[in-house]
């Protein structure tokens, strides 16, 4: 069988969901010596760019931004090692990682909704974000409400019907 079985969603789902993890959010988990030259660079360019309230109230421990932390060690220790075994299971067509990557694919999807909201209401950044500063943003996060969100939802019809296959056999 094919890799990724020919199905272009599934592609989709794994072409720029890692390099977010890795190159922006890692840094809040990371220790402070692997933070250094361009990757606190890109930090602090994109900072600069967007004055993302969440990574800025973070990288500062703003108190009002501290209950995001836990989803950023959520984020590394559960999702990506999630997203990579699906990764590798979805290469070899290998159906038992669909609960996994489902399960990623909800994790991720309640993990930026609080983000959304921070963002859409923010009252607390001054000056208020721009309209252009905002939109950035929100192209930046939203693919990664939507395509994790899918990401659950296909599986979910996957496994649905694959279990559905599987009960028809048996009667």
């Amino acid at each position: 069988m094919s890799r990724f079985a020919g199905r272009t969603l599934d592609r989709v789902y794994f072409t720029f969901l890692l390099p977010a993890t890795l190159l922006m959010d890692g840094q809040v988990v990371y220790p402070s010596w692997m933070v250094t030259g361009p990757l606190e660079a890109f930090k602090e360019w994109y900072l600069d760019f967007l004055r993302d309230p969440i990574m800025t109230g973070v990288s500062t421990e703003n108190p009002t931004t501290r209950f995001m932390i836990p989803f950023f060690y959520l984020e590394m220790f559960f999702q990506l090692p999630c997203f990579v075994l699906g990764a590798i299971g979805l290469w070899k067509n290998d159906k038992r990682v669909w609960p996994l990557l489902m399960a990623y694919g909800a994790s991720t999807t309640t993990t930026l909704l609080p983000v959304l909201q921070r963002l859409v209401f923010d009252t607390e950044t001054s000056p208020p974000l721009t309209t252009f500063e905002l939109t950035g943003l929100l192209s930046c996060y939203i693919p990664f409400l939507i395509i994790p969100l899918m990401m659950t939802i296909d599986l979910g019809f996957r496994i649905t019907n694959h279990l559905g296959r599987g009960a028809r056999k048996n009667v």
